[in-house]
């Protein structure tokens, strides 16, 4: 049997000789899937080139008037509405990386966070795209409960009241809201158009079938909580508008006062609802 005080050599006595080791390897932080830039109508952008506010000018329908015998022709007079885009929202996102740092970091520090600069302009943009569905006059649903057929029927003849054309029509769930989804029978029994060719590759990734002529996309970026319930929508892509007067730009140099490396990325950029009748915001999970 051993016997007297014998001193260890352990941990924490010989914790100068323990190295700790950095892996190679980061953990990224998890990105959403940003999708309603990829789904509205960007075409008012074409041809901008100087000012901050788009007029998009509407042009009403005409009347059929009958023709009497020996009348001459009343010639309708047509009032000319518009809607404005305004070129409001510039946003950037930047890094600076000290001289010192580049020389001991594992990793260069430009290149791990230059990826990231882009994504906080996208998700900035969608974030502000988000927000507009429950500006929509026609609802269907109910916060924090689950949708159902006649839901999303209802919200289908909205757009068909309104003649929205067949084309282009899209809902956007999260993802509460689409695991409600694909338990129905309705949705599942649907024969999904898998054709997703057309599709960006960001719409492609929350793509998950097409049921009664509407494409369906899951993005956790849609506006809402699963405390309160999200605000899911329907919508033919000309309910919104997007217009990017300076699309995403990256600018880099060199500051020799603080021996840094500077990185910005910005972007200059309005959105709209634009047809308010095409839009249905859908309460829902």
């Amino acid at each position: 049997m051993a016997s007297g005080t014998t001193e260890f050599m352990d941990n924490t006595t010989q914790d100068n000789y323990i190295p700790e080791i950095w892996s190679p390897y980061v953990l990224e932080a998890r990105e959403n899937n940003l999708l309603f830039a990829s789904l509205v109508e960007t075409k008012y952008e074409k041809g901008l080139s100087k000012g901050d506010v788009i007029h998009v000018n509407d042009v009403p329908s005409l009347s059929a008037t009958e023709k009497a015998a020996n009348t001459a022709v009343n010639y309708e007079t047509v009032s000319i509405s518009q809607t404005d885009i305004n070129i409001d929202q510039y946003y950037y996102a930047a890094i600076a990386v000290e001289e010192e740092t580049d020389a001991q970091a594992l990793k260069d520090q430009a290149a791990l966070f230059a990826p990231k600069l882009g994504y906080a302009l996208a998700l900035q943009e969608d974030d502000t795209l988000a927000g507009l569905p429950d500006d929509f006059s026609h609802t269907v649903g109910t916060l924090l409960s689950g949708t159902s057929v006649d839901n999303w029927i209802r919200g289908i003849q909205y757009l068909d009241d309104a003649n929205a054309p067949d084309e282009d029509r899209v809902a956007i769930v999260s993802p509460a809201e689409w695991g409600n989804l694909i338990q129905q029978d309705f949705f599942i029994r649907q024969e999904y158009k898998e054709s997703v060719g057309s599709l960006s590759a960001k719409a492609k990734r929350g793509y998950f079938g097409e049921v009664l002529g509407v494409k369906f996309f899951k993005s956790s970026n849609v506006e809402g909580t699963n405390a309160a319930g999200h605000d899911n929508c329907l919508m033919q892509k000309s309910a919104l508008g997007l217009v990017r007067q300076i699309a995403p730009t990256t600018k880099s140099q060199y500051d020799i006062d603080y021996l840094a490396r500077k990185i910005v990325s910005y972007e200059l950029f309005g959105t709209a609802e634009m047809r308010d009748d095409h839009g249905v915001w859908v309460k829902g999970l």
